[in-house]
């Protein structure tokens, strides 16, 4: 994006980069596929997992039997890398 900013040590003709979105880290991609914030207490993240779980378990999932199982482990590893990141183990 072009914008003309004369002054303040610009010349008008450099770019304008806008803000960059702040990095996800593994830790955020795991609190939202258990879908709780980041700030969620060890209480509120179990609930979640076990919500999810019962969902997603392949013995009682609606999805075939590849998906729900693909689900599961990742839904699993999710929870798995949350307590031990936040020494919950």
């Amino acid at each position: 994006m072009w914008t003309s900013r004369a002054g303040f040590g610009r010349t008008g003709t450099e770019p304008i980069e806008p803000p960059q979105p702040k990095p996800e880290t593994k830790l955020d991609r795991s609190f939202a596929h258990l879908g709780v914030e980041s700030s969620a207490s060890y209480e509120e993240v179990k609930a979640a997992f076990r919500r999810m779980a019962r969902e997603l378990h392949p013995d009682v999932s609606h999805l075939p039997k590849e998906e729900a199982e693909a689900q599961f482990k990742l839904l699993n590893e999710a929870y798995t890398y949350i307590k031990i990141s936040k020494r919950w183990t």
